[in-house]
């Protein structure tokens, strides 16, 4: 078996490993020309029953069976007795295991019960070779030639999902090209393309062109017409076809695509076949050559296309990750042929992580002048970084999207490029501003117009329906903190640009004009706050260290304030706050360390508050912080211990006695 990439980058290690055993008895039984002369007659029969099932509705009864039967078995036996799975079988059935593979594909052909028949893993492997045998003589017979016989044929035989992909790949270029209106044609009615239409999912075929009416912009009408795209599948007959013309004929493939017509199934048809970044590829060359002649807008199936290159990368290198798992590794290592299949399949892996990154370079330069830039800035900007759970499947699809706005940075942000107001202030959220704030990184310079209009743009768009924190620093949130410090001491005036901010979202708890309780408008505060005490990670925001001071104990007030007057949620917002300033304390602003400590121990009224903050970082306090902690505690623990028992807060008896250990205190009563 050539174990090629494209083997590695559409099946899981399990599949290809069947693969290789397939393939160990196949080339062995293909070996034998005298065996493939007998068994040839036998074959043709079924062949031959095959298209009389399907083109003449009087057949009823199959006339195949294995002729020269014993000496068939005797030499298939011959030539497989040494293999791992043939030679555990007893005698009777060593003997006969051909005739029984070629009695259950005739069975399940023509037998109206289907019946679940393969019995022995050897004589699965056989199977697939009497398959093998009867594709090269139905791709031989011209009868076959045309698209409806072959999915009559795919549906008569109902054999295994190798047979299909066999087929596909055997079958002539010239059947296609003798007749390619054919293999291109669509109905008028769309629902006689699909399997099954849900009467909930007919709303999406009906109502496409009431979308097209609403003047939506093309990714928001791609992602409303095809919103479930991911419940609709092809039928067999334009499965066939879709399948058939992307490994034959892409050119092709985009006119039977394009007469689809509605985006819904547009989006369906990626999910008829596996894709190549060569496909892919290859389908941005062709949206190219045949823009003018295409029923469909140019944008619509360009959005389609590189939506599904997105969703079939990630695929691939979950797929893939298999063999980045040493652990996974190890525990099949010992299975026969794993050896050469893990090499294999790890020599894979790096050759798609050089090629994921190239696929998408290839089609947005191949499609760049085709497609406005603010139609694919939508689209790049609609995937959002995942924060949680995180796990390799997290990892894998954020990855996915660093490679997708690299490349757009590549081929849209080449170097001499300004950015422009237009740019930030379409389609905004927090991806586009980390996007742009690694820009403006990357260049050096700071334009004020541009650091405005982002520092605006972001505060508009936290104070919308859209803004969400998960109240973590994971991707893409601490980026955006960062980058809120970031933009801040590349304005004129720093501070008074950060006093600004904190005035526009501070939320009023206490007096005649206190805000409504909610929790949108408080985490949009501590949000912000995050991004303010990132702030002193940049020296020149600073005109010296008496300013710098002085802000630090402002900012870091207000954020005590707030934690105290605040009624919502025991505080626990305005814990990041406090967690980040007490970081910078600790990493970057050192000389405000004790400050900080003798703050929130002498401030903040909540005793548990003042030990998760402390010891969240296993930082060591200073001594006389801990002498003043040790003070408190001694005094206010007692009566919260009591409660504690009394409410059965177990856990919350545990993280004191936590904080009690990382902090080193001295306690007396405890």
């Amino acid at each position: 078996m050539n174990m090629k990439d494209e083997i590695f980058f559409q099946y899981d290690y399990f599949t290809i490993l069947q693969m290789f055993d397939e393939s160990e008895i196949i080339d062995l039984l293909n070996q034998d020309i005298e065996l493939i002369l007998l068994v040839q007659p036998s074959i043709s029969l079924l062949v031959e029953d095959i298209y009389h099932a399907i083109t003449d509705i009087s057949f009823t009864e199959t006339k195949a069976m294995l002729l020269n039967e014993e000496i068939v078995n005797n030499i298939v036996k011959y030539h497989l007795s040494n293999t791992k799975y043939f030679s555990i079988l007893d005698e009777k059935i060593a003997t006969s295991l051909f005739s029984i593979a070629f009695n259950a594909i005739r069975d399940k052909i023509f037998s109206e019960t289907i019946p679940n028949n393969e019995k022995y893993v050897a004589q699965s492997h056989i199977q697939y070779w009497i398959e093998n045998q009867m594709i090269l003589l139905i791709v031989d017979d011209i009868r076959f030639s045309s698209p409806k016989i072959l999915s009559d044929l795919i549906e008569k035989v109902n054999l295994s999902h190798r047979f299909y992909n066999r087929l596909i790949d055997s079958i002539p270029s010239k059947w296609i090209d003798n007749s390619p209106e054919e293999w291109i044609a669509a109905p008028k009615n769309p629902e006689n393309v699909l399997e099954s239409v849900r009467t909930y999912d007919r709303g999406s075929l009906e109502n496409y062109k009431d979308l097209e009416a609403q003047n939506l912009s093309s990714w928001r009408y791609i992602e409303e017409s095809g919103r479930y795209s991911d419940y609709v599948m092809l039928n067999e007959y334009y499965s066939l076809k879709s399948t058939v013309l992307l490994k034959h004929n892409i050119h092709l493939w985009v006119k039977l695509w394009d007469n689809f017509k509605i985006p819904l199934i547009q989006d369906a048809a990626f999910s008829a076949s596996s894709f190549s970044p060569t496909q892919f590829s290859e389908i941005a060359k062709q949206l190219v050559l045949q823009q003018s002649s295409l029923k469909t807008p140019i944008q619509y199936l360009i959005l389609l296309l590189v939506k599904n290159i997105f969703e079939s990368s990630v695929k691939t290198s979950e797929r893939l990750s298999f063999y980045s798992n040493e652990e996974q590794i190890k525990y099949y290592s010992n299975q026969q042929n794993s050896e050469a299949m893990i090499a294999q399949g790890k020599l894979s892996l790096k050759s798609w992580e050089a090629l994921k990154g190239e696929s998408y370079i290839k089609v947005l330069t191949a499609l760049k002048h085709i497609i406005p830039k603010a139609e694919i800035d939508e689209f790049i900007f609609s995937y959002t970084h995942r924060g949680q759970p995180q796990n390799l499947y997290t990892l894998i699809y954020n990855s996915e999207i660093d490679l997708l706005t690299d490349a757009y940075k590549n081929v849209y942000f080449q170097k001499g490029y300004s950015i422009a107001l237009e740019d930030i202030q379409v389609n905004f959220n927090l991806e586009k501003f980390n996007f742009y704030i690694s820009i403006i990184q990357k260049s050096g310079k700071a334009d004020q117009i541009i650091v405005h209009g982002l520092l605006t743009q972001f505060t508009e768009f936290t104070n919308s329906k859209k803004f969400y924190w998960d109240r973590t620093y994971s991707p893409p949130y601490w980026n955006v903190i960062k980058g809120v410090g970031f933009l801040l001491s590349k304005c004129k005036s720093p501070l008074s640009e950060a006093r600004g901010l904190i005035n526009k979202v501070k939320v009023t708890h206490e007096g005649w004009k206190v805000n409504d309780i909610d929790y949108r408008n408080i985490n949009r505060e501590c949000f912000i706050y995050c991004g303010i005490a990132l702030l002193f990670e940049h020296k020149d925001a600073f005109k010296d260290s008496s300013e710098k001071q002085i802000f630090f104990k402002e900012l870091l007030g207000i954020v005590i304030n707030q934690s105290r007057y605040s009624v919502f949620r025991d505080n626990e917002n305005y814990l990041l706050p406090l967690h980040l300033c007490y970081l910078v304390a600790c990493q970057v602003y050192k000389r405000m360390k004790k400050y900080f400590e003798n703050e929130i121990i002498m401030t903040i009224d909540d005793l548990y508050t003042v030990l998760i903050i402390l010891s969240s970082e296993k930082y060591e306090i200073s001594k006389g912080s801990r002498k003043k902690l040790e003070y408190r505690f001694n005094k206010e623990y007692p009566y919260e211990l009591r409660m504690l028992k009394r409410n059965r807060l177990q856990d919350k008896i545990k993280s004191y006695a936590n904080a009690i250990d990382i902090l080193k205190l001295s306690i007396t009563n405890y």
